[in-house]
């Protein structure tokens, strides 16, 4: 009797570590998809994405707005960060000026990221 008890005991902890393991597994990792997504919301990729991407492209290709990465852009943003940062916030031509949308900060961190297309 004692070792039909010791048999059973055995397939049901078995049976609890296996459907353990199996819902650990299958749960949706909440800490890889949150790493996937920028912390600060004031980061230049998201802040691009949600204000610019939609003009200037997702890669700074350009689309309704000029493309912003080529090599002579690059160069002229990463001379003059200033001059940037006074674009984005006055705008110009058909680019709508974004100081009353974005904080300084905001600005500050889409330019610097701007830089990096």
């Amino acid at each position: 009797m004692n070792r039909f008890l010791l048999v059973k005991l055995a397939a049901v902890v078995l049976f609890l570590a296996i459907t353990i393991s199996v819902w650990a597994y299958s749960a949706p990792n909440t800490n890889m998809s949150a790493s996937l997504v920028p912390k600060d919301p004031t980061s230049g990729a998201l802040v691009y994405a949600n204000n610019c991407a939609r003009c200037h492209g997702d890669d700074g290709e350009g689309d309704k707005g000029p493309a912003i990465n080529t090599p002579a852009k690059q160069k002229k943003f990463r001379a003059n960060s200033q001059g940037l940062i006074r674009k984005i916030s006055n705008g110009g031509g058909k680019m709508p000026a974004f100081r009353t949308r974005l904080t300084p900060a905001e600005i500050r961190s889409v330019a610097n990221f701007v830089k990096t297309l």
